[in-house]
């Protein structure tokens, strides 16, 4: 978060070079400035410029989840061990299951898209393996099964609704907004 002071002076030069700052800011970095209290009140994370960019590492992110998964899904249905199993499981642990939780709740994604995954992966699969145990109920390469199939499903459900977000909201920005002045409603 940024955080950047201005200072009003009394003077006509003051108060100019006040206003001009504050539309440069509330322009180019979509802050709210309060004059009264001379100091930015809040800012987004993402500037308008740089949508299409963090649309796009989402997809990267949601694929990378995706793929994955089915790695691990599909080596395992092989029986194959060795070195790439077990670094798909840990990217699989470290990444997937929080990655369809960060995809469906886009004010995670403000933080970091990458450290929330982290963080809500490790504490999802904690928390099913020990409701699985408590259950009597452990069988790791069931569970684990659910856990891809349930994570696949959420990522690519996560990004259907970003793309239906970032659709509608395109719509309402550009040519909505032109078809509805030329036919006149």
């Amino acid at each position: 978060m940024i955080n950047l002071r201005l200072r009003s002076e009394r003077s006509n030069s003051g108060a100019a070079w006040f206003a001009r700052d504050r539309r440069r800011l509330q322009d180019e970095f979509r802050v709210e400035v309060r004059q009264e209290l001379g100091q930015t009140v809040g800012v987004l994370n993402r500037v308008r410029g740089h949508a299409a960019l963090a649309v796009r590492l989402a997809d990267s992110l949601d694929l990378l989840a995706v793929v994955v998964a089915g790695g691990l899904v599909i080596l395992i249905e092989a029986g194959r061990p060795g070195v790439p199993r077990v670094l798909l499981s840990l990217v699989f642990l470290f990444f997937v299951p929080g990655r369809a939780i960060v995809s469906n709740w886009p004010g995670l994604a403000r933080w970091s898209e990458a450290a929330m995954s982290m963080v809500l992966s490790l504490t999802v699969l904690a928390l099913l393996a020990t409701v699985a145990l408590w259950l009597h109920e452990w069988h790791p390469l069931g569970l684990f099964q659910v856990e891809a199939v349930a994570s696949v499903v959420g990522v690519v459900v996560g990004t259907l609704r970003r793309h239906s977000r970032t659709g509608r909201t395109q719509a309402n920005s550009g040519t909505g907004r032109t078809q509805a002045r030329e036919t006149g409603q």
